[in-house]
């Protein structure tokens, strides 16, 4: 089941938490976020969606989904991602999942990882 924070695009920017992929509590760094902003009882909205359905949010908002309790069943998925064509990569250091497409500490994004649409 997947959750989605409703509201949460709107907080402040926070720091990616260390672990992404299946980390033991998956809601631990939402709560955490949300702490930081003095909410103390976050309210996650329950996506049952059946297979081959979609999700469209913002980037910006929580979301997620624990462990796949199938033994049978794969979970997949196809991820897009539409950003500013003209964005840049920072110098936080921050961002170890498209941290892996800047090419020799250049700024620019290249074509061949954010082709422009």
């Amino acid at each position: 089941m997947a959750v989605a924070i409703p509201g949460s695009h709107k907080w402040p920017w926070s720091t990616p938490p260390s672990q992404f992929h299946a980390p033991k509590d998956y809601r631990a760094p939402v709560r955490k976020a949300a702490a930081n902003l003095g909410i103390m009882n976050v309210k996650p909205h329950l996506l049952d969606l059946p297979a081959g359905s979609i999700a469209i949010h913002s980037g910006a908002t929580w979301h997620g989904s624990g462990v796949n309790q199938s033994n049978t069943e794969e979970r997949l998925s196809i991820g897009l991602h539409y950003i500013p064509h003209d964005l840049e990569f920072n110098d936080t250091g921050d961002g170890y999942i498209y941290r892996r497409y800047q090419v020799d500490g250049q700024k620019r994004l290249f074509d061949c990882f954010f082709p422009v649409v």
